[in-house]
């Protein structure tokens, strides 16, 4: 009877314990809902919540002109740009973003307190490097870029997508039938918060009529897949596209 009686007991702490496992990971699921991925067929929706930062350098020139924004560019790529490149694969030792010239460095817009400037990157397609848009942002009294990610091949959008006043940044492009969108959410500061990744398979486009249900994506699937179109609208309860 002993035997018997310790085997139960076992039994029900074996029980309890496996319970007790599975309600922590249950709570584990739910507090990592920030970083799940929805995937809807085509349309694969990657929720992050990951802070993107500037960075300043000594060498940088003050001023909100063209020609301090051109300086503090070619002074970044040319010495620094290795440094702060944030991505998968290496960059060679020792090689410059850029040939250290003015003409290769371009800059594509100025809105407000933020600029996109065009230059070469290391990566090398036909003996021929590939163009780049990065943000850069004027921030205490010196233009600076915005690093932490990758944006070859793509471009830029600047816009309000919520009621906060703060502008917001939308990278997006891609080819072959596979386009993503970053979502960065302006703060304080000049901050940035990289709040989604959205990946559609097929091709994309995006209306910016005003702030909220008025700025959408629409997604439309490659026509292998045989699916409906689907259209993402901003919600400002979320600060998600949806």
């Amino acid at each position: 009877m002993d035997i018997i009686k310790s085997f139960l007991i076992f039994t029900i702490f074996l029980t309890i314990f496996n319970c007790k496992e599975k309600y922590i990971d249950d709570n584990d699921d739910k507090q990592l809902s920030l970083n799940e991925t929805v995937d809807y067929s085509f349309v694969e929706i990657k929720q992050i919540d990951k802070d993107i930062r500037t960075v300043k350098i000594p060498e940088f020139q003050e001023g909100n002109t063209k020609v301090a924004l051109i300086k503090n560019a070619r002074e970044y790529y040319t010495k620094y740009w290795n440094e702060y490149y944030e991505v998968d694969e290496e960059v060679p030792e020792n090689q410059n973003s850029t040939n250290n010239s003015d003409q290769d460095i371009v800059i594509v817009s100025i809105q407000n307190n933020f600029g996109i400037v065009e230059h070469s990157g290391s990566e090398i397609v036909y003996g021929e490097k590939i163009k780049r848009n990065d943000i850069w942002v004027f921030k205490n009294d010196y233009w600076q870029p915005v690093v932490g990610f990758d944006t070859p091949n793509n471009s830029i959008k600047i816009t309000r997508l919520n009621n906060d006043d703060y502008e917001d940044i939308i990278i997006f492009g891609g080819c072959c039938d596979v386009y993503t969108y970053s979502i960065l959410l302006g703060g304080k500061k000049n901050k940035f918060k990289l709040v989604q990744e959205i990946t559609v398979l097929g091709s994309a486009s995006m209306a910016f009529n005003g702030t909220c249900q008025k700025s959408s994506i629409l997604a439309v699937p490659y026509s292998a897949l045989k699916v409906e179109s689907r259209k993402l609208i901003f919600n400002c309860a979320t600060n998600r596209f949806e």
